[in-house]
């Protein structure tokens, strides 16, 4: 059984939430072991506020740095099949080579179509021309109607991100 995907609690949450959206795409929800997602939210949000308030920065890449080497050790566990990689800078890329279009290339185009649903989405929040939980709903519709290409080419990714934009403006109405 699929869970649906998770909107941010805070302006904070976007990290954690972040992971577990990703391994709740990845996985039924009945493979996902309750330590690991205590794991997750027990190690974000350890940044502090301007005045010392925890939490109120977010999560700092130490400790998303940390979460991904977890999330490698948990995969080693054999309770899930699970690995993760941090990247940071230059690293984070669209190119021939890059790790980010390696990780598209495995992955098929759901995270391109995931990406440029969100952008729109992001955008017509930001302009006020939607509310703030239709961002996932309007990436849930993407993901549900774009063309899945498992094997894809770069000319794949260019479709499926135009495709996607398409779909998440026809469905906000904008």
């Amino acid at each position: 059984m699929k869970t649906p995907l998770h909107y941010q609690m805070t302006e904070y949450d976007c990290g954690p939430i972040t992971v577990m959206n990703a391994i709740i795409y990845l996985f039924e929800r009945e493979q996902i072991p309750p330590d690991l997602i205590r794991n997750i939210m027990l190690y974000c949000l350890d940044g502090y506020g301007a005045e010392g308030a925890p939490g109120k920065s977010g999560t700092t890449r130490a400790a998303m740095m940390f979460l991904s080497n977890f999330l490698c050790s948990f995969g080693c566990t054999g309770q899930l099949e699970i690995s993760s990689r941090y990247l940071s800078g230059s690293c984070v890329r669209v190119s021939q080579n890059s790790s980010v279009t390696d990780c598209l290339r495995r992955g098929g185009t759901a995270g391109c179509t995931m990406n440029g649903a969100n952008e729109v989405a992001v955008a017509a929040f930001l302009a006020k021309r939607c509310g703030y939980l239709d961002i996932v709903r309007t990436i849930e519709h993407a993901l549900e109607e774009a063309t899945f290409v498992a094997r894809p080419t770069l000319d794949d990714y260019a479709a499926s991100d135009a495709e996607a934009r398409r779909i998440a403006r026809e469905f906000l109405k904008i």
